[in-house]
């Protein structure tokens, strides 16, 4: 299974909460991928890392963060960017 969300053009626009359907459902299919991909052996951890240092990182962090608490997965973000 593969899924994919589209790089927002300004992350500082887009809301936490997203309200848009299709923004909701890509990171929807995100968390499905992910249940998929482990579903084996769950995983208790997932680490995202940014190829480029940006506010998109976050913005994405986010919002798979609230795909996987929509299914009662505990959820913590841990932002470890130093600089």
């Amino acid at each position: 299974m593969r899924a994919s969300v589209a790089r927002p053009r300004n992350p500082d626009e887009v809301p936490g909460k997203s309200t848009v359907p299709a923004l909701a459902a890509q990171f929807r299919a995100l968390r499905v991928a992910l249940e998929f991909a482990t579903s084996d052996d769950p995983t208790s951890l997932v680490v995202m890392a940014p190829v480029v240092p940006d506010d998109a990182s976050a913005w994405a962090a986010v919002h798979l963060a609230g795909a996987l608490a929509q299914v009662e997965h505990r959820v913590l973000i841990v932002d470890a960017d130093f600089a």
